[in-house]
């Protein structure tokens, strides 16, 4: 066109009118499509639809949607732009009747001759001019203005109200837009109940027990709630009804083991929650537990190994000075394992010295904790160990991380830290602790000496001068001695009295703990002073009666003496080979060994007492066949501690005979 001024005006009307019947269709269908929103809205928060109906909201504003930029592309193709159509507007709005404009576009797309037409020249002239003095502005259709203005207000209206729904059910619109965008996706439907939801532990840990926690508020007040997992396949699901345990809204639901990775929701009558999802952790699990103690080298106890199970608490009881080792074997490789030791108070006092437990200490609770890590068998990263030196008793917690940094649950035991405690003596003749004797009866004592762990030494003081003798089970955590005192070759005459102490040790370190002094005093007597003594302590009637009961006594061991015999004789049948017999048989029969030897030293000690009261002068003075009817019971007891000797030292030489045999055969 070559009129750019008439061109430009043309343009610049024709996109005013456009644009105000665009702008005019535009607003006053944005209520209609805000109102469906709003339907949709209600209705999703009312009845809560399914995929289904989520599907069938989303068609139908995707068609409201498709039906409006339909509506604005046909009003934008009527009103677009016409040069003649426009003209003929421009020369209606400006009174123009000679067809100016009209002529003027005709001649402007006229073909290049005819433009140079004088006629042609001089209307395009006057059209550039009239062109040239007018604005765009001026010729807006009040109608179509008055129409937009309407339509504006209508749609500034519904924003308005929208906005006001979107504050007021900000929660519901929340929901449903969700759920409309991802009708597929199975979020919940909009609800007034809240939900808290976590599980304990979390992070979850595989095969190990899970509980599920549902922390539910409203209004509604919720009575009921299930836990609803995602189904296994695609057409069976599985509910379990969570167990309501307070009045406040908590339910929980309590699985014996985390399994594989499941989804979840929480399904009550007032609406359900959102899909959460149970994914557990890979829980390094601990396959053994091997606790080695090495006992102080004064003790001469053989290491000893124990291997308790896993999923028991462990409980280590050692001497203090013990070197205990712990050894774990886990599933898989591991990263690191530590062992926190808590006392239960400060060390034992009197501890072996140099021992104690090594590793970073820190105080927590007033008490000083040890934290200890486990050295990674680098051959083996499966298997852990840690050595420490048990000094007092603690509560022990092992916890492990495997390679993939994956953390377990805590191994909790204690440790029971038993101090090495002195000996103790108790004296077996005499049995009081002052004896009268006459100045030639020679005095026979024995005492006996106990010890936790072994006795190392016994000795008989008088008067503070060690007292030379044969000690029976040094070594031992038991051991006997006999001493027979000679007054007259003591140089004690009558009226003398001397003290008589038994003192053991054991082997502890440095010097061995001495026992705390058992004394017995000794008083020399004539033999008249002696005889009024004992009459005057024992009547014949006490005597008879101290003689039956020697005789029962006597009778109750020869039973028992019988008795094992026969139950020895029938374990050592004829024919019977040594390696034969059952373990159960072998340690029955250490056992009746080790209670002959105690039948012996029991008969020994009741034929020293009949001994005693044999000779002269005895209890009454007088009666001497009632002292030899005590000679007579002594020595039957002698006789009968003879048999038990032997018949123990048979039973310990067959017990080896047979241990040797299973040694060869295996062998």
């Amino acid at each position: 066109m070559k009129a750019p001024q008439l061109d430009q005006l043309l343009r610049r009307v024709a996109a005013r009118h456009r644009r105000v019947a665009v702008d005019a269709v535009g607003w006053a269908q944005l209520p209609v499509f805000l109102l469906a929103c709003a339907l949709a809205v209600l209705l999703d928060a009312v009845m809560g639809f399914g995929p289904a109906g989520l599907v069938g909201i989303d068609l139908a504003l995707v068609t409201l949607v498709v039906l409006h930029v339909v509506s604005l592309r046909l009003t934008e193709r009527r009103h677009r732009f016409d040069p003649r159509r426009v003209a003929r507007l421009l020369e209606d709005r400006a009174k123009i009747d000679d067809s100016l404009l009209i002529s003027a576009v005709q001649f402007a797309q006229a073909p290049t001759g005819r433009e140079r037409d004088e006629l042609a020249a001089m209307t395009l002239a006057r059209a550039e001019a009239w062109a040239a003095g007018v604005r765009a502005e001026s010729f807006d259709d009040p109608q179509a203005r008055r129409r937009l203005n309407r339509a504006r207000a209508a749609g500034m209206l519904a924003l308005a109200a929208a906005a006001i729904a979107l504050w007021a059910f900000s929660g519901a619109v929340r929901a449903s837009s969700i759920r409309c965008a991802h009708p597929l996706s199975d979020f919940p439907p909009y609800t007034t109940v809240r939900f808290a939801i976590y599980t304990d532990p979390s992070p979850p840990r595989r095969d190990l027990p899970l509980t599920i926690v549902a922390d539910v508020s409203g209004p509604p007040r919720v009575e009921q709630a299930q836990v609803v997992f995602a189904p296994a396949d695609e057409h069976l699901g599985h509910r379990t009804s969570l167990a309501m345990i307070s009045q406040d809204g908590r339910f929980t639901l309590s699985l014996p083991r985390a399994g594989d990775r499941r989804d979840f929701h929480i399904q009550t009558p007032a609406g359900r929650s959102a899909w959460y999802r149970i994914d557990p952790l890979k829980t390094p699990i601990l396959t053994a537990i091997t606790v080695r103690c090495e006992f102080p080298d004064y003790t001469h106890w053989p290491s000893r190994a124990e291997s308790p199970s896993p999923a028991s608490s462990l409980v280590l009881r050692a001497l203090v000075g013990t070197r205990a080792t712990f050894t774990l074997v886990a599933g898989g490789p591991l990263r690191d394992a530590v062992l926190t030791l808590t006392p239960d108070a400060a060390p034992l006092p009197g501890t072996i010295p140099g021992s104690g437990m090594a590793g970073a200490a820190t105080q927590a609770a007033g008490r000083a904790s040890q934290t200890l890590p486990f050295a990674i068998d680098v051959r083996d990263p499966s298997r852990a160990s840690a050595t420490f030196d048990v000094t007092t008793s603690a509560a022990l917690t092992v916890e492990f991380t495997s390679a993939d940094g994956t953390g377990s649950s805590s191994l909790t035991g204690r440790i029971e830290a038993v101090k090495d405690r002195p000996p103790t003596t108790t004296w077996v003749e005499p049995a009081e602790t002052e004896l009268a004797v006459p100045a030639g009866w020679p005095v026979e004592l024995a005492a006996t000496a106990n010890d936790d762990v072994a006795v190392a030494s016994m000795a008989l003081e008088v008067d503070g001068r060690p007292i030379a003798a044969a000690i029976e089970g040094l070594d031992t955590p038991e051991a006997r001695g006999r001493w027979t005192l000679d007054p007259a070759a003591m140089g004690l005459a009558v009226g003398s009295r001397f003290e008589c102490a038994v003192v053991a040790r054991d082997a502890r370190p440095p010097e061995g703990q001495p026992s705390a002094r058992s004394i017995r005093v000794v008083r020399v007597v004539s033999d008249e002073e002696y005889r009024a003594l004992a009459a005057a302590r024992y009547d014949p009637r006490r005597a008879a009666e101290e003689a039956q009961a020697f005789a029962q006594a006597l009778a109750r061991a020869a039973a028992r003496h019988a008795s094992l015999a026969a139950r020895t004789g029938e374990r050592r049948a004829p024919g019977e080979q040594a390696n034969d017999r059952t373990a159960e048989n072998a340690e029955d029969d250490r056992s009746s060994d080790a209670e002959l030897s105690r039948h012996a030293d029991d008969a020994r000690v009741l034929a020293s007492r009949l001994a005693r009261r044999s000779r002269p002068p005895h209890l009454n003075g007088s009666d001497a066949e009632f002292a030899a009817s005590l000679a007579r019971a002594a020595a039957a007891l002698d006789a009968a501690a003879d048999a038990s000797d032997a018949l123990a030292g048979a039973m310990a030489a067959s017990l080896d005979g047979g241990a040797n045999a299973a040694l060869g055969g295996d062998a």
